[in-house]
């Protein structure tokens, strides 16, 4: 679980880091953060963390509309 939760930090940062770059890769950035917060909301799941696992999940609804705005 350790692993995962530094996969998904790693992964919600990088997605960060990206969308703020606003550089022709930036859309990117959408598929990279849903699968940190789909990581994130899964260990919250996990561990009976239900306010992060509701962040997480409204994270990935964010990330879902940003990837059907720009990438589809």
């Amino acid at each position: 679980m350790r692993l995962t939760k530094w996969a998904g930090t790693a992964l919600q940062l990088a997605g960060c880091v990206l969308l703020a770059a606003n550089v022709p890769a930036s859309p990117w950035a959408y598929p990279v953060m849903a699968v940190g917060s789909l990581l994130w909301a899964g260990i919250a799941l996990y561990t009976r963390e239900h306010a992060l696992a509701l962040l997480n999940v409204g994270f990935l609804a964010v990330n879902i509309f940003g990837i059907t705005r720009w990438l589809l």
